[in-house]
């Protein structure tokens, strides 16, 4: 019965109204939420090992030693970067973001069909959920058009950095946070029925204004 009143459409104008209105302010907090949270997994695990100068910034994170590192390793010069810092580590370090965002967004769909995705408490679980995967784009996009010059050039994105310390393929990396995201989109997108065509609007306008409010105010918070 719970299902069936998820997917009915709304019987008004103002039903259709009032659920782009919640999801919209939904997406607005999960796209911003999504940011910190993987870049706390980051900073935790850099903790965790006890690097030094660990830091949390609004759109990424830092820590003693982390340019040189790479600066050494892409230069060919893996000994002088084990001097720096221990390789696998800083690869966990730079996997725990990325794998901590495919795990809260499996978790996120599993969870919000239980509830009402026309509610607020669903429809932040929801956006979570479909905005988190997201991210693979990134890496699928750079993969595809900096990979002809990662000899030229330090990649900067996750997936390239943890494959390359941990000694896995970039590909499975991306393929796995591709996967998650189309997981995520396949289970949760049909449980919206005939709500998609209000919802997915909403859900990118929502999305992309968090993102532009979290950049201009994130600097602040966390500088």
């Amino acid at each position: 019965m719970n299902a069936v009143q998820h997917q009915a459409p709304p019987v008004s104008r103002a039903d259709w109204l009032q659920l782009g209105h919640t999801w919209f302010l939904a997406a607005v907090i999960a796209a911003p939420l999504g940011i910190v949270l993987h870049e706390a997994a980051h900073f935790l695990a850099a903790v965790a090992f006890g690097f030094e100068g660990a830091s949390l910034h609004f759109a990424s994170t830092d820590y003693a030693g982390r340019e040189a590192f790479w600066q050494a390793y892409f230069n060919g010069s893996a000994e002088a970067a084990r001097r720096i810092l221990p390789v696998w580590q800083v690869g966990v370090v730079a996997i725990a973001g990325v794998a901590f965002n495919w795990l809260l967004a499996v978790a996120a769909a599993l969870l919000a069909p239980g509830r009402d995705l026309r509610s607020f408490g669903g429809a932040l679980l929801g956006a979570f959920a479909l905005f988190a995967p997201v991210r693979a784009s990134i890496g699928l996009t750079q993969l595809l058009t900096v990979r002809p010059r990662y000899l030229d050039t330090l990649p900067a994105f996750d997936e390239f950095r943890a494959a390359t310390a941990l000694g896995l393929p970039v590909e499975l990396l991306v393929a796995v946070g591709v996967g998650v995201a189309i997981f995520c989109w396949y289970y949760l997108l049909p449980k919206l029925g005939r709500d998609l065509f209000a919802v997915a609007p909403m859900l990118i306008m929502g999305s992309l204004t968090g993102i532009f409010v979290w950049m201009a105010i994130g600097l602040l918070i966390l500088p």
